[in-house]
């Protein structure tokens, strides 16, 4: 599991894992932004990964070197990274490219 337990039980996860029903296009960005927000912040609350982004930027000026890759991607980067990742896991089901959406 990723991150421990929070009030988000494995649901991102098992969503991240396999995105199983294409009508769940809305869940799964969610899920996939849940599972980047808690590699970042582990006590994420449900804020936005943009949010989440600004937060740890206004963190992070306290330092002495601030490290910009240390940031989470933005929600449109994630939702990308999202699709190229249901890509890749219908792929390795065997499904074809037009069973694979290109967007949501």
């Amino acid at each position: 599991m990723v991150g421990g337990t929070t009030s988000y039980g494995n649901e991102p996860e098992r969503q991240a894992l396999g995105f199983p029903r294409r009508e769940h296009k809305p869940r799964k960005f969610k899920a996939g932004q849940l599972v980047v927000a808690r590699l970042y912040d582990n006590n994420t609350t449900g804020n936005t990964l943009n949010e989440l982004r600004f937060q740890l930027f206004a963190k992070s000026l306290s330092k002495h070197r601030f490290n910009l890759a240390s940031l989470p991607p933005t929600e449109s980067a994630a939702r990308g990274h999202s699709l190229r990742t249901y890509h890749q896991v219908q792929t390795w089901y065997g499904k074809r490219a037009s069973d694979v959406p290109e967007s949501a």
